[in-house]
């Protein structure tokens, strides 16, 4: 097995796990295991992982701000819904951010880390979208589901796409907006089958597909992206 990059965390848990994390496998320990048990534990996450771990090498990572994380001080954004976002960035004695027309001015103090940083691009971003995407769902429901939404939140997330609560709270992650609008309806739709049924049994995808019938296509073209951030 080729040598893999990995970090070791240990952790208070009952079972050893592993995930994919921003180009490394994180593996964490579960608790009060012998030196001989953790190694043992290493291997078979890191085995277990080298199939998945290759094949996220292959994907096509979403991050926009590349470039002003690596110094630039201004991007501008383009969604698949049709706005665009523009941000510029300085560095001041204190962190703050400002709305600008169709973006933000992001003032950054100078002790904030790089992940701070990046995370507050995301959320800003998503700030920006959110009424769209609101809108979009509710209008998807409409013509589909019609199903009882609570809520409706875009926000980043690392290792999902989408999510539904069992009391109508749809979450959308929001690298979305930088795919396609097939890819985004297919997976507003996927948490919306999830209303009445809260599980992939038969009957979810059947859902899915009466109202999307080449899903599974949609399905490969997600694929081919990688959460990143």
């Amino acid at each position: 097995m080729p040598s893999l990059p990995h970090t070791i965390k240990r952790t208070g848990n009952r079972t050893s796990r592993a995930t994919i994390r921003d180009g490394s496998i994180v593996i964490g320990l579960a608790r009060n295991l012998s030196s001989r048990e953790e190694a043992r534990h290493i291997d078979v996450l890191l085995r277990r992982m080298a199939k998945a771990f290759l094949k996220e090498q292959t994907r096509t990572p979403i991050d926009p701000f590349t470039g002003i994380l690596q110094g630039d001080t201004q991007v501008t954004v383009y969604l698949i819904t049709g706005q665009s976002m523009r941000f510029t960035t300085e560095v001041g004695v204190r962190a703050r951010t400002k709305a600008i027309p169709n973006g933000w001015h992001i003032t950054k103090a100078p002790h904030t880390d790089k992940r701070t940083f990046h995370s507050m691009l995301w959320r800003l971003l998503a700030k920006s979208a959110s009424a769209s995407i609101r809108s979009l769902v509710r209008g998807i429901n409409e013509e589909t589901i019609r199903a009882d939404i609570r809520s409706v939140t875009l926000k980043f997330m690392r290792s999902r796409w989408g999510s539904c609560g069992r009391k109508g709270q749809i979450a959308l992650s929001t690298p979305l907006l930088l795919t396609s609008p097939d890819i985004l309806r297919y997976v507003i739709l996927h948490e919306l089958c999830h209303m009445p049924h809260p599980n992939h049994s038969a009957k979810f995808w059947r859902t899915v597909e009466k109202y999307m019938p080449d899903y599974k296509e949609k399905m490969k073209e997600l694929r081919k992206f990688k959460l990143h951030g």
